[in-house]
Protein backbone atom coordinates (compact mmCIF):
# COMPACT_ATOMS: atom_id res chain seq x y z
CA UNK A 1 0.00 0.00 0.00
CA UNK A 2 2.76 2.30 0.96
CA UNK A 3 4.16 1.91 -2.40
CA UNK A 4 1.15 2.37 -4.13
CA UNK A 5 0.54 5.94 -2.15
CA UNK A 6 4.30 6.65 -3.10
CA UNK A 7 3.99 6.18 -6.60
CA UNK A 8 0.78 8.54 -6.80
CA UNK A 9 2.35 10.93 -5.18
CA UNK A 10 5.31 10.65 -7.39
CA UNK A 11 3.51 10.82 -10.28
CA UNK A 12 1.15 13.74 -9.21
CA UNK A 13 4.47 16.13 -8.35
CA UNK A 14 6.17 15.27 -11.83
CA UNK A 15 2.80 15.80 -13.52
CA UNK A 16 2.79 18.92 -12.19
CA UNK A 17 5.70 20.00 -12.95
CA UNK A 18 5.55 18.50 -16.50
CA UNK A 19 2.34 20.65 -17.05
CA UNK A 20 4.32 24.27 -15.48
CA UNK A 21 7.23 23.19 -17.98
CA UNK A 22 4.76 22.98 -20.68
CA UNK A 23 3.45 26.00 -19.84
CA UNK A 24 7.01 27.94 -19.59
CA UNK A 25 8.18 26.42 -22.82
CA UNK A 26 5.28 28.32 -25.05
CA UNK A 27 7.96 31.30 -24.43
CA UNK A 28 10.45 29.66 -25.66
CA UNK A 29 10.36 29.65 -29.60
CA UNK A 30 12.66 27.56 -31.74
CA UNK A 31 14.77 30.38 -32.85
CA UNK A 32 12.93 32.43 -35.92
CA UNK A 33 10.02 29.29 -36.32
CA UNK A 34 7.57 30.83 -33.58
CA UNK A 35 5.03 28.24 -34.45
CA UNK A 36 7.73 25.95 -32.99
CA UNK A 37 8.25 25.96 -29.12
CA UNK A 38 10.70 23.83 -27.11
CA UNK A 39 8.98 21.69 -24.87
CA UNK A 40 10.99 20.91 -21.74
CA UNK A 41 7.94 18.88 -20.03
CA UNK A 42 9.49 15.89 -21.79
CA UNK A 43 12.28 15.72 -18.60
CA UNK A 44 9.21 14.62 -16.63
CA UNK A 45 8.22 12.08 -18.79
CA UNK A 46 11.06 10.53 -18.80
CA UNK A 47 11.91 10.75 -15.11
CA UNK A 48 7.95 9.07 -14.88
CA UNK A 49 9.09 6.37 -17.01
CA UNK A 50 12.51 5.42 -15.05
CA UNK A 51 10.91 6.07 -11.63
CA UNK A 52 7.48 4.47 -11.83
CA UNK A 53 7.46 2.70 -15.52
CA UNK A 54 6.21 3.44 -19.13
CA UNK A 55 2.17 3.05 -18.73
CA UNK A 56 2.33 6.18 -16.24
CA UNK A 57 4.70 8.29 -18.20
CA UNK A 58 2.24 7.25 -21.52
CA UNK A 59 -1.09 8.71 -18.97
CA UNK A 60 1.58 11.91 -17.96
CA UNK A 61 1.81 12.46 -22.29
CA UNK A 62 -1.73 12.34 -22.66
CA UNK A 63 -2.42 14.60 -19.11
CA UNK A 64 0.48 17.51 -20.04
CA UNK A 65 -1.70 17.87 -23.90
CA UNK A 66 -4.92 17.86 -22.52
CA UNK A 67 -3.57 20.68 -19.83
CA UNK A 68 -1.68 22.63 -22.50
CA UNK A 69 -5.04 22.94 -24.46
CA UNK A 70 -5.88 25.86 -21.94
CA UNK A 71 -2.75 28.30 -23.14
CA UNK A 72 -2.86 26.65 -26.90
CA UNK A 73 -2.88 29.22 -29.70
CA UNK A 74 -4.11 26.35 -32.35
CA UNK A 75 -6.58 25.30 -30.30
CA UNK A 76 -6.52 21.11 -30.20
CA UNK A 77 -4.44 20.38 -33.19
CA UNK A 78 -0.79 21.45 -31.06
CA UNK A 79 -1.61 19.45 -27.96
CA UNK A 80 -3.04 16.52 -29.81
CA UNK A 81 0.48 16.91 -31.79
CA UNK A 82 2.43 17.08 -28.70
CA UNK A 83 1.02 14.04 -27.26
CA UNK A 84 1.43 11.89 -30.57
CA UNK A 85 4.92 13.45 -30.28
CA UNK A 86 5.73 13.07 -26.55
CA UNK A 87 4.13 9.25 -27.09
CA UNK A 88 6.03 8.55 -30.20
CA UNK A 89 9.56 9.39 -28.06
CA UNK A 90 8.73 7.68 -25.19
CA UNK A 91 7.42 4.29 -26.88
CA UNK A 92 10.84 4.28 -29.00
CA UNK A 93 12.90 5.00 -26.14
CA UNK A 94 10.95 1.99 -24.10
CA UNK A 95 12.05 -0.02 -27.28
CA UNK A 96 15.43 0.97 -27.13
CA UNK A 97 15.57 -0.24 -23.78
CA UNK A 98 14.36 -3.58 -23.90
CA UNK A 99 16.35 -4.20 -27.19
CA UNK A 100 19.59 -2.92 -25.43
CA UNK A 101 19.53 -3.32 -22.04
CA UNK A 102 21.62 -2.45 -18.71
CA UNK A 103 21.68 0.72 -16.78
CA UNK A 104 25.05 1.88 -18.71
CA UNK A 105 23.73 1.61 -22.09
CA UNK A 106 20.76 4.64 -20.98
CA UNK A 107 22.63 7.03 -22.61
CA UNK A 108 23.26 4.98 -25.60
CA UNK A 109 19.60 4.08 -25.64
CA UNK A 110 18.16 7.76 -24.55
CA UNK A 111 20.12 9.15 -28.11
CA UNK A 112 19.06 6.25 -30.20
CA UNK A 113 15.39 7.11 -29.58
CA UNK A 114 15.82 11.21 -30.26
CA UNK A 115 17.72 10.59 -33.62
CA UNK A 116 14.94 7.83 -34.67
CA UNK A 117 11.74 10.04 -33.34
CA UNK A 118 13.28 12.97 -34.88
CA UNK A 119 13.18 11.39 -38.26
CA UNK A 120 10.07 9.86 -37.36
CA UNK A 121 8.35 12.85 -36.63
CA UNK A 122 9.51 14.80 -39.66
CA UNK A 123 8.04 11.95 -41.95
CA UNK A 124 4.34 12.19 -39.88
CA UNK A 125 5.18 16.79 -40.24
CA UNK A 126 5.43 16.03 -44.03
CA UNK A 127 2.40 13.42 -44.38
CA UNK A 128 -0.01 15.21 -41.80
CA UNK A 129 1.16 17.64 -39.09
CA UNK A 130 2.12 20.41 -41.45
CA UNK A 131 -0.73 19.62 -44.15
CA UNK A 132 -3.26 20.17 -41.28
CA UNK A 133 -1.77 23.20 -39.64
CA UNK A 134 -1.84 24.40 -42.95
CA UNK A 135 -5.12 23.89 -43.95
CA UNK A 136 -6.39 25.41 -40.51
CA UNK A 137 -4.08 28.36 -40.18
CA UNK A 138 -3.43 29.67 -43.67
CA UNK A 139 -5.03 30.05 -46.96
CA UNK A 140 -4.26 26.70 -48.18
CA UNK A 141 -7.31 24.94 -49.06
CA UNK A 142 -5.98 21.08 -49.15
CA UNK A 143 -4.90 18.86 -46.69
CA UNK A 144 -3.55 16.39 -49.65
CA UNK A 145 0.46 16.60 -48.45
CA UNK A 146 0.87 15.31 -52.56
CA UNK A 147 -0.79 18.78 -53.69
CA UNK A 148 0.72 20.84 -51.35
CA UNK A 149 4.38 19.85 -52.36
CA UNK A 150 3.90 19.70 -55.96
CA UNK A 151 2.53 23.83 -55.41
CA UNK A 152 5.21 24.51 -53.21
CA UNK A 153 8.12 22.73 -55.14
CA UNK A 154 6.35 23.95 -58.91
CA UNK A 155 7.38 27.70 -56.64
CA UNK A 156 3.39 28.72 -56.75
CA UNK A 157 3.06 28.38 -53.63
CA UNK A 158 6.87 29.28 -52.45
CA UNK A 159 6.72 32.65 -50.82
CA UNK A 160 3.56 32.26 -48.85
CA UNK A 161 4.69 28.43 -47.07
CA UNK A 162 8.11 28.89 -46.72
CA UNK A 163 8.44 30.04 -42.86
CA UNK A 164 7.02 26.13 -42.60
CA UNK A 165 10.22 25.13 -44.72
CA UNK A 166 12.93 26.66 -43.67
CA UNK A 167 13.47 28.73 -46.81
CA UNK A 168 14.12 25.94 -48.86
CA UNK A 169 12.38 25.52 -52.34
CA UNK A 170 11.89 21.66 -51.93
CA UNK A 171 8.65 20.09 -49.80
CA UNK A 172 10.37 17.18 -48.70
CA UNK A 173 14.16 18.34 -47.95
CA UNK A 174 12.69 21.45 -46.16
CA UNK A 175 10.48 19.14 -44.04
CA UNK A 176 12.68 16.82 -42.69
CA UNK A 177 15.45 19.86 -42.40
CA UNK A 178 13.03 21.92 -40.05
CA UNK A 179 12.16 19.10 -38.35
CA UNK A 180 14.77 16.96 -37.67
CA UNK A 181 16.83 19.67 -36.21
CA UNK A 182 13.47 21.38 -34.43
CA UNK A 183 13.18 17.94 -32.46
CA UNK A 184 16.83 17.27 -32.15
CA UNK A 185 17.40 20.26 -30.77
CA UNK A 186 13.97 19.72 -28.77
CA UNK A 187 14.79 16.32 -27.60
CA UNK A 188 18.41 16.71 -27.07
CA UNK A 189 17.83 19.75 -24.27
CA UNK A 190 15.11 17.68 -22.33
CA UNK A 191 17.09 14.42 -22.21
CA UNK A 192 19.89 16.19 -20.99
CA UNK A 193 17.40 17.72 -18.00
CA UNK A 194 16.14 14.70 -17.68
CA UNK A 195 19.83 13.12 -16.67
CA UNK A 196 20.99 15.90 -14.74
CA UNK A 197 17.93 15.32 -12.76
CA UNK A 198 18.14 12.19 -12.46
CA UNK A 199 21.41 11.86 -11.05
CA UNK A 200 20.53 14.28 -8.16
CA UNK A 201 17.66 12.49 -7.23
CA UNK A 202 19.99 9.48 -7.59
CA UNK A 203 22.90 11.14 -5.65
CA UNK A 204 20.85 12.52 -2.76
CA UNK A 205 18.53 9.56 -2.67
CA UNK A 206 15.34 12.02 -2.34
CA UNK A 207 13.04 9.25 -3.24
CA UNK A 208 13.87 6.40 -1.07
CA UNK A 209 12.33 7.40 2.07
CA UNK A 210 11.06 4.20 3.78
CA UNK A 211 9.59 5.90 7.03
Amino acid sequence: MKISVKKISISAMLLSLAVIFNYISTFIPFFAFAFLNVDLSIAFVLLSFHLIGYWNSFFICFAIGLFSIGWSTTGVIGPAILIISNLAFITIYFLFSKLIRGQKFQILNLFNAIIANSIFLAFLNGIFFTPLFLYVFTDVKTINFIEISNNYNSGLWFEKLKIYFMFIPNYWLGTFSLYVSFNLFKFLIGGIAFIILKNMIERNDLLNNKS
